[in-house]
């Protein structure tokens, strides 16, 4: 048997194995969505008019950064139909 022939002998066992699932196949990995990631929770005082009372609006963001998280209630903020937003009440990891 020459040395090409055991190489396509022994990758075809490779193959096999790999095909059959035996112990040193990689692990599966669990998905994004299962994995406990932190969530910020982001409070804002929030008006529909200008003379209007302020009104905490909340907002729960799956962002790593505090900033992004700000941005991202800022625009929910807006979207719900609130367009003055007064300032930032409280930012917290949940």
């Amino acid at each position: 048997m020459t040395d090409l022939q055991q190489i396509e002998r022994s990758l075809t066992e490779e193959i096999k194995a790999h095909e059959a699932g035996l112990p040193w196949a990689p692990a599966k990995r669990t998905p994004a969505a299962a994995c406990n990631r932190q969530q910020i929770v982001v409070r804002l005082a929030v008006r529909t008019k200008r003379l209007a009372p302020d009104l905490e609006f909340v907002h729960y963001s799956d962002k790593l950064s505090t900033l992004e998280a700000k941005i991202d209630a800022e625009k929910e903020a807006r979207h719900a139909g609130y367009p003055i937003i007064g300032y930032v009440i409280d930012v917290e990891k949940a």
